[in-house]
């Protein structure tokens, strides 16, 4: 998913989300509150475009006869 979606900051999310898990203490509430309503449905419609794409490009392939049971 990371090599489909370079354009998509995964070192910070990656660090946001080990903030929140492990330093819960020094999570700014206004700030998480921005990155959760500006940034997060953002991400989550770009991967569901990623998604989609890879459910159409799975559909165009051909199946190997082994899935075919031949």
């Amino acid at each position: 998913v990371r090599a489909a979606m370079p354009a998509v900051p995964w070192r910070e999310w990656r660090a946001q989300r080990n903030l929140v898990a492990h330093v819960q203490h020094r999570i700014d509430p206004q700030l998480l509150w921005v990155t959760l309503d500006r940034d997060l449905p953002s991400l989550g419609r770009a991967l569901g475009r990623w998604q989609q794409r890879s459910l159409q490009q799975e559909s165009t392939r051909t199946p190997a006869p082994a899935a075919l049971g031949l």
